[in-house]
C-alpha cells in the first residue's frame, strides 16, 4: 500500500483511513468499526448517523465460522501424498528448465525426500514437490564406475574467428553482421 501511495503521490495516511474503513472480507463491519464501535470520518461521503456509535457483536463467531467454513472446503480435496517405496517408478523435475525425466526410487531420506537414479544413470536427491508417479518403466543404465578407467584429458583445438566480411556465429549459433555503413572501415 505505501509503495501505491508513493507511486501515485497520493497521502499515505488517508489511504490508511481508506483501508480501515474497508470492510473485512466475510464481514459487513470494517476494522475501525470493530476496534471503535463507528466508522471513521473521511472523505467519502456519509451522513452523520453512518458516524454514530453502534456497538457490533459476534465478530469472533463470525471470523471463527467463516475460518471453519474455509478450512472444511479445503480439507474435502486436500489428502495426503503416499510415499514412496524404493524401485518406484517415477519423473522427476530437472532445474532450472524445469523439465520431467524418468528416473526410479533407490531409497527415502526423511519425510519428504528421497534418493532417485536417472535413466542416465546418475544419482539424485529430490523433494517429493519435484517427483511424481509415473507409469512408465525407468531404463536405469548399469552403474559402471568401479570399471571406468584414467583418460588423458584431450586438447581441443579453439576456433579462431574468422574475420570475413559475412560475419561470424557466436557459441550460442547468432549470426553477428557487420553494419553497412561500416563496410569501408577496417574492424
Amino acid at each position: 500500500m505505501m509503495k501505491k501511495c508513493k507511486e501515485s503521490k497520493s497521502d499515505f495516511y488517508l489511504a490508511l483511513l481508506n483501508y480501515r474503513n474497508t470492510p473485512v472480507a466475510g464481514l459487513d463491519v470494517s476494522p475501525s468499526q470493530i476496534l471503535m464501535s463507528r466508522m471513521l470520518r473521511s472523505t467519502m461521503p456519509c451522513t452523520a448517523e453512518m458516524l454514530e456509535p453502534k456497538v457490533v457483536e459476534n465478530v469472533r463467531d463470525k471470523l471463527l465460522e467463516n475460518k471453519q467454513k474455509v478450512e472444511k472446503y479445503y480439507n474435502n480435496t486436500a489428502h495426503e501424498r503416499p510415499p514412496f517405496q524404493p524401485g518406484d517408478n517415477v519423473v522427476i523435475q530437472n532445474w532450472p528448465n524445469r523439465t520431467w525425466s524418468p528416473a526410479k526410487v533407490l531409497q527415502s531420506q526423511g519425510p519428504r525426500s528421497y534418493v532417485l537414479q536417472t535413466d542416465t544413470g546418475n544419482t539424485v536427491r529430490r523433494n517429493s514437490s519435484h517427483v511424481r508417479k509415473s507409469k512408465h518403466h525407468c531404463n536405469v543404465l548399469p552403474d559402471h564406475s568401479e570399471n571406468v578407467t584414467e583418460v588423458d584429458p584431450c586438447t581441443s583445438a579453439v576456433a579462431e574467428p574468422c574475420n570475413n566480411e559475412a560475419g561470424y556465429v557466436t557459441r550460442s549459433g547468432h549470426s553477428i553482421n557487420k553494419p553497412i555503413r561500416l563496410k569501408d572501415y577496417v574492424l
